[in-house]
């Protein structure tokens, strides 16, 4: 799997090495990361201050699936790219850093299936949240 880090790419092939990189985020003000399947899932962590929430894409060009947060949660939370841009998304869709991590070791572990660690969301406009699995 490829893993990118603020637009850097790292070669993964191990969870020790994923795990390496993964003990870091907590400390991290701002964190893209990106971690893909070759023409597959892709599941991508964005982390703001002490907000983070996950994307989950099966195919490229897929509109996907986000964190499933507190849907009471109300305004945004910025986060920062790797290229310096600043984008905003619901504070609804934030989940705890720790619970991202895991995620993202459990997609790694399970060869790009959609972690079944949190509820997802379809990015859709569709606010219901979505407990099963991809298909």
């Amino acid at each position: 799997m490829t893993l990118s880090l603020n637009g850097q790419d790292l070669d993964v092939d191990a969870i020790e090495q994923l795990t390496q990189q993964l003990d870091g985020v907590p400390t991290r003000e701002w964190l893209e990361l990106w971690i893909n399947v070759e023409d597959g899932p892709s599941l991508c962590m964005l982390k703001g201050g002490r907000a983070a929430f996950l994307m989950f894409l099966r195919f490229p060009g897929d509109d996907g699936f986000v964190s499933g947060g507190d849907a009471g949660a109300e305004g945004t939370a910025q986060f920062r790219l790797g290229n310096g841009q600043v984008d905003e998304y619901p504070r609804a869709w934030c989940i705890d850093v720790d619970l991202c991590c895991k995620a993202v070791a459990q997609f790694f572990v399970n060869g790009g299936e959609r972690p079944d660690l949190i509820a997802w969301r379809r990015d859709d406009g569709d606010t219901s949240v979505d407990a099963s699995r991809a298909a």
